[in-house]
């Protein structure tokens, strides 16, 4: 195990963020919201066994203590 952070890149990745609240599920990273240029009101899964980013669509509000 290392505690150095590297960058996920992909071309499905999520823009550069702060203040994102991120759940680690199993093999699988959710990311919901941040701040960047913009607040951002978007859900992303990264699976650490593929490599892969997915953007995940939602209709409604997400509440974060559902996350």
């Amino acid at each position: 195990m290392s505690l150095l952070w590297t960058e996920i890149k992909g071309s499905r990745a999520p823009r550069e963020r702060r203040g994102a609240s991120i759940v680690l599920f199993e093999d699988e990273l959710y990311l919901f919201g941040g701040l960047g240029n913009i607040y951002f009101n978007d859900l992303y899964k990264y699976n650490f066994n593929t490599t892969t980013w997915t953007k995940i669509s939602y209709t409604g509000k997400i509440s974060l203590n559902l996350i």
